[in-house]
């Protein structure tokens, strides 16, 4: 099985979700998994002026939606998401 892991620059997330999918980079039976989807907790309630914590929330509400993909989210630390392709 195939692992793409992200752990990057936390405002780019959906774009690299996007990328992964429209390159095909991830094989059918592979996953991804994205790093501090939780921020702290502060995803939950983000301040005003806290710009990865909005974007981050997107991001979550941005999977949640899409058909193409299950998506799991661990609740430790600071969120752990899994991602796997519809078959």
């Amino acid at each position: 099985m195939e692992i793409i892991i992200r752990d990057a620059n936390k405002k780019m997330y959906k774009e690299y979700f996007e990328k992964i999918l429209q390159w095909d980079l991830l094989d059918p039976s592979g996953l991804m998994i994205f790093d501090n989807t939780l921020f702290k907790g502060s995803v939950l309630n983000p301040h005003p002026k806290e710009k990865i914590a909005k974007s981050l929330d997107t991001f979550n509400k941005y999977i949640a939606q899409d058909c193409r993909v299950f998506v799991v989210m661990l609740p430790m630390l600071d969120g752990l998401t899994l991602v796997r392709r519809h078959i």
